[in-house]
């Protein structure tokens, strides 16, 4: 009777799973039919908002220059975000993502690869620009730059690879890596059976599974498949300049970071964040946002985030605080 048991809870649970993947199909096709009034916009940018984010996007958007054509990916958040961020926004064009939970980073990506045809950009709602004149060189791309990107990190393969919190993509060229490869933006590694020709292909530049493109990852992150492959076949990626975050009064761009759980206590750098997003409401002129947001996730104050954890207190710098007061005191 056990076996059986274990069998039919096996059973359950794979079922559990394809009924997922196919809600999740359906959510995706149809977000699709909403790209008929967005894929001419020159330029566009998506920022990709998610429950509990509306304040932080009306903060980025703050430095958002008005020619810049923002598009929003609600992602998950309920109608009352959704209309809330219609109207606080004014955005150029939006994508509900009705699901029942938030749809993968990479799942979203692949959405807007297959639905643009033209150049975009991507900014996530906790990065903030502020020199404006970024948004002009960041979508000024050579025919042979997969992406431009303002931040990066080290890579022990590459020397850098780009980070994905403000970028500007030549879509034509990652939507042929994308099909030629039979590959997508998800998270995944080698041990999740990478097709074939992924794999021979990346042998070329060194890449195979004692070797990834980022260093303590033994796996390919968010949109690293990709983008190593395009490098593997002769492509670039473009950095922009960014000045030294522990200069926060000549900062170009700061991303926070670790501001989706503003309750978390998982580690260092999503305290960080939580500091930062209760900070952000705190200082939120819109009372309707400060209500509805204290009803679902309490009421604190930024001040009492790091009680408990002196140590991560003293892991952050105090640059950190002058950035973030930086950005909330934005008229």
């Amino acid at each position: 009777m056990e076996y059986f048991g274990k069998v039919q809870k096996r059973l359950a649970y794979e079922a559990s799973l394809v009924k997922q993947k196919i809600q999740l199909a359906n959510t995706l096709k149809k977000a699709s039919s909403q790209f008929t009034l967005i894929k001419d916009l020159i330029n566009p940018f998506y920022m990709i908002g998610i429950p509990g984010s509306l304040h932080i996007m009306k903060l980025c958007a703050k430095y958002i220059p008005e020619y810049v054509n923002t598009v929003l990916v609600l992602n998950g958040m309920d109608e009352w975000e959704e209309e809330k961020a219609r109207l606080l926004l004014s955005p150029k064009g939006i994508v509900r993502l009705n699901h029942s939970g938030v749809v993968p980073h990479g799942k979203v990506l692949d959405m807007l690869f297959r639905n643009m045809q033209n150049p975009f950009g991507i900014i996530d709602y906790d990065c903030f620009i502020f020199n404006a004149g970024i948004f002009n060189q960041i979508t000024s791309l050579e025919p042979d730059v997969i992406v431009n990107s303002l931040f990066s990190k080290e890579s022990p393969v590459f020397g850098k690879t780009p980070q994905t919190f403000f970028c500007f993509f030549q879509t034509e060229i990652v939507r042929s890596i994308i099909q030629k490869y039979k590959v997508n933006c998800g998270i995944t590694s080698f041990s999740k059976r990478i097709p074939k020709k992924a794999g021979n292909q990346l042998h070329i530049v060194g890449i195979n599974e004692e070797n990834y493109p980022e260093a303590g990852k033994n796996y390919f992150d968010t949109l690293r498949l990709v983008i190593s492959l395009g490098i593997s076949e002769g492509y670039r990626c473009n950095y922009l300049n960014n000045a030294d975050a522990s200069q926060p009064e000549n900062l170009d761009a700061f991303h926070v970071g670790g501001v989706a759980e503003p309750n978390s206590t998982y580690g260092w750098w999503a305290v960080r964040g939580s500091y930062f997003w209760w900070r952000a409401l705190e200082t939120c002129e819109d009372e309707e946002i400060v209500f509805q947001y204290h009803q679902k996730y309490g009421n604190r104050k930024s001040s009492e985030i790091f009680d408990g954890f002196s140590e991560y207190r003293n892991q952050t710098k105090q640059s950190y605080f002058d950035i973030i007061e930086r950005i909330v005191s934005q008229p």
